[in-house]
C-alpha cells in the first residue's frame, strides 16, 4: 500500500471481523515498512489464559492505528491464522487503510540566515 503524501503516525486499519475461537488457535495482523522486518499490531487467541485472549466476537469492527514511520513510501499488511486443529474460525471483510495527508509546505524560519537589521524609520508626515 502506498503511503506517498501519508503524514507519520497517522494510518488507521480498518476492518470487520468475525472471530470464534477454540483452542489453539491464533491469528494477528503485521505490518511492514519499505520492506523492513514487520510487526506484530494485532494479535487474538483462544486460550482465555493468554493475555492475548480474545472472545467469540462473530459482527465486530475493528480500527487500529499504525505507527507509520516519517518517510515510509509503502507497507505490507499480512493477516496471519495460525495453529488451527479446529473447525472455528477467524473471517475478515470490509478492509479500509486511511491516513493523514502529509503536509504540502511547511517553514519554520529556523534554517534562514538574518541579514543586518533596516530601519526604515517610522513617518511622521502628516496625511494630506
Amino acid at each position: 500500500i502506498s503511503l506517498a503524501g501519508v503524514k507519520a503516525g497517522s494510518v488507521i486499519l480498518k476492518f470487520d471481523s468475525s472471530w470464534n475461537p477454540e483452542n489453539p488457535q491464533k491469528a494477528n495482523v503485521t505490518v511492514a515498512f519499505d520492506g523492513g522486518t514487520p510487526v506484530e499490531v494485532i494479535r487474538f487467541e483462544s486460550d482465555p489464559a493468554s493475555p492475548n485472549y480474545h472472545p467469540a466476537e462473530l459482527n465486530e469492527s475493528l480500527a487500529v492505528a499504525i505507527n507509520n514511520p516519517a518517510g515510509a513510501q509503502n507497507m505490507v499488511v499480512t493477516f496471519g491464522y495460525f495453529d488451527t486443529r479446529n473447525n472455528w474460525w477467524w473471517a475478515i471483510d470490509n478492509l479500509l487503510v486511511t491516513g493523514k495527508p502529509a503536509a504540502l509546505f511547511f517553514e519554520d524560519f529556523e534554517g534562514l540566515v538574518l541579514g543586518p537589521n533596516i530601519d526604515e524609520g517610522i513617518n511622521t508626515t502628516p496625511a494630506q
